[in-house]
């Protein structure tokens, strides 16, 4: 499976990527607030060998991307 996942706390701005993206349609699009979130899901994703694509906001609560 393909993955963009999109790790954005502001949400104006993580809705728009989200459908963006999923106007293109070749791939599952995943939106997380945070970039615990996002490490959470990179490690599960790694663990099913799903390849990720990371497009990240540079700062965010919990953790900076």
């Amino acid at each position: 499976m393909k993955v963009v996942l999109v790790a954005e706390d502001h949400p104006v701005v993580r809705i728009g990527l989200v459908a963006l993206l999923e106007t293109i349609g070749v791939f599952t699009v995943v939106a997380v607030d945070d970039g615990k979130r996002a490490l959470d899901y990179l490690k599960r994703a790694y663990a099913d060998g799903t390849k990720v694509l990371l497009i990240t906001d540079w700062d965010m609560p919990e953790m900076t991307g």
